[in-house]
């Protein structure tokens, strides 16, 4: 539990953060100096572990303009590392799965500045890149990323292992990786192209026209097509089409849709978001169940849907209601991964208490007291940040979920204590009156 903060002895010339470091309870702080700058971004990295503040300079009479500045926080270290980079208007950071590295862009159509790939545990700047949004595969090992080349695309992909190039797809249109990293759907010359990664293998699957979303399963064994009023799954190994063509699905226009974790179901809405959610099974190419859902997700174990206007809890195979969260008059933030919700219900424009629930139970599992301003929860749920605002300045807290409940947790050992002690004290003056019995007179 993070310990009450003391005021920091600030100077004017400063702004200063405050991070609380989860492990340990110890407060991180970074002064940045604003007389010829400014922090224009800041961004936490998917675990909450680390924290980039960008700081960029301002055109200051009888300042000498120099380099905008990164700074890297390492949240659970203490450590704080400043590394100067090329000017950039509008910083975009994005993050690596586990935290390796950090990729920064500007975000300026207008720039011409490279994006450039940032070690987080080291703030050595690895490479530089052209302007471009990368994307990472789950395990780290490729990052790819476009170049423009007319009105066609160069894509490439960078090994962060060897930090080095490692294939480039010349003219592709449009293109998905699967999560694996192993295989790549790219439109080439009007054809959806299947290949394998490793050997560059091409494998035509269909035609481009019409194609209105395409994904990979999280297994990478399937990718599905989406067309105006119907779709199709197809089998990455075999290349084949699974199942018959389904019929025209009434005269709705469907958009994107997605995989269940376990890559068994496949979910999709109707452009009209008024129109029911429909459950696909993905061996079979066949409707399972719909229903009137607006926004939804699937439970980690994929074995519910998770209703998040009504915090309602579904069986992914049949539709039917497991059970229900009360949840009225509470702002809702589910986990990227929909393990938890925080629940924090707001009476007279106050809001109160956090409360994480474990959507797989429907059981409180922590519950910070503190009645926050804001909270948010890490992509992998283990982490709830909270925001206090005053008179006296803003702290940023993180709590560790298993863990954020300090109240309840030594109540029950306290409640425990005292039941124990009575069992004690019952036993002993048992003992006593039988000792008391059988001695001789």
């Amino acid at each position: 539990m993070p310990r009450a903060p003391q005021k920091p002895d600030s100077l004017p010339t400063e702004q200063l953060f405050q991070v609380w470091n989860t492990p340990t309870g110890e407060m991180v702080e970074i002064a940045i100096k604003t007389i010829g700058s400014q922090v224009i971004r800041t961004g936490y990295s998917p675990s909450c572990r680390f924290l980039a503040v960008w700081e960029a300079m301002l055109p200051v009479a009888g300042a000498n303009k120099s380099a905008d500045r990164l700074h890297l926080i390492d949240l659970r270290r203490d450590r704080q590392i400043h590394r100067s980079c090329e000017t950039m208007k509008d910083p975009i950071f994005v993050y690596s799965p586990s935290d390796t590295f950090v990729f920064v862009f500007d975000a300026d159509h207008a720039s011409r500045t490279q994006s450039i790939l940032v070690e987080t545990a080291t703030g050595k700047i690895v490479q530089t890149f052209p302007p471009t949004i990368p994307d990472f595969v789950p395990d780290e090992s490729l990052m790819i990323y476009a170049t423009n080349k007319g009105s066609l695309r160069d894509l490439h992909f960078w090994q962060t292992r060897t930090r080095s190039p490692f294939r480039t797809i010349a003219g592709a249109k449009l293109w998905v990786i699967s999560g694996d990293g192993r295989t790549a759907a790219v439109v080439i010359s009007e054809d959806w192209v299947l290949i394998d990664l490793a050997t560059m293998q091409k494998r035509r699957l269909r035609d481009a026209k019409d194609t209105k979303a395409v994904s990979f399963s999280p297994d990478g064994k399937t990718l599905v097509f989406v067309f105006p009023q119907n779709l199709e799954f197809w089998d990455v190994v075999t290349a084949k089409k699974r199942g018959e063509d389904p019929e025209t699905i009434r005269d709705w226009q469907l958009r994107f849709g997605s995989f269940s974790p376990d890559s068994a179901i496949y979910a999709i809405h109707p452009a009209d978001m008024r129109s029911e959610l429909m459950m696909w099974d993905v061996s079979s190419a066949r409707l399972l169940w719909s229903r009137n859902i607006e926004r939804f997700g699937f439970s980690r174990d994929s074995r519910s849907v998770i209703d998040m206007d009504s915090c309602e809890i579904l069986d992914s195979r049949t539709g039917g209601l497991r059970f229900g969260i009360p949840a009225d008059d509470c702002k809702r933030k589910f986990s990227a991964d929909n393990r938890f919700v925080t629940l924090q219900r707001e009476t007279r424009n106050k809001l109160e208490q956090v409360r994480v629930i474990d959507l797989s139970s429907g059981r409180e599992v922590a519950r910070v007291e503190t009645n926050p301003n804001s909270n948010w929860l890490s992509e992998d749920g283990a982490t709830l940040v909270t925001s206090h605002g005053d008179n006296d300045g803003r702290r940023i807290c993180c709590w560790d979920v298993p863990l954020a409940r300090p109240f309840r947790f030594w109540i029950h050992c306290i409640q425990l204590g005292l039941v124990i002690v009575a069992i004690g004290l019952v036993w002993w003056r048992w003992r006593r009156r039988v000792s008391r019995e059988s001695a001789p007179a």
